[in-house]
């Protein structure tokens, strides 16, 4: 991170974890593949508490799409103040950063698509309304990530009252009628 990945050699990563350099080459072969894992590893957390939603079984396909909405804005509003703190960490890998919330979005939209499909499969969502839906979701995420990452954002309540608007615009027009 202080360093950017080309700067920093496998005896740096083997001191930074307090491992020795035979510990490391015993799970990686190279910096790029801890590379790789770390981005793989940071993505997985930003999407974890989204695949809980998905996997609870006590909730409607309804209610999952309405929760999986609201932890995504309340998620990127938290986030906002981390990105700011980030860009200054990765001033010289501000790629890494970027690559993290690729793999990340990936992941939301193969789970916002599985939701989508259990929806219509169970009758609760209109199918072209599930694909518009989809689409119009990574924009809308992907818009709200940018906005936030800026700081172009309005005083909690407006950002509170305009999310509740939004998920229920968007659940008004994916139920099947």
């Amino acid at each position: 991170m202080h360093k950017g990945i080309n700067n920093t050699t496998m005896s740096d990563i083997a001191n930074a974890s307090e491992k020795g350099r035979r510990t490391v080459y015993t799970y990686f072969k190279n910096k790029k593949e801890i590379y790789n894992a770390v981005l793989e590893r940071e993505s997985e957390i930003m999407v974890s508490e989204l695949r809980l939603i998905i996997d609870d079984s006590r909730l409607q396909t309804i209610e999952k799409l309405e929760k999986f909405m609201e932890v995504r804005f309340i998620t990127s509003e938290a986030n906002q103040s981390i990105y700011s703190q980030l860009k200054s960490f990765f001033t010289r890998d501000y790629k890494r950063l970027d690559k993290i919330r690729q793999l990340a979005y990936h992941k939301e939209e193969e789970l916002l698509n599985k939701l989508i499909a259990m929806g219509i499969e169970d009758g609760s969502f209109d199918p072209d309304q599930g694909e518009r839906m989809a689409q119009f979701w990574i924009r809308l995420s992907r818009s709200i990530d940018m906005s936030l990452m800026h700081e172009e954002t309005a005083n909690n309540d407006s950002i509170h009252h305009q999310r509740r608007e939004l998920i229920n615009f968007i659940l008004e027009g994916i139920k099947k009628k």
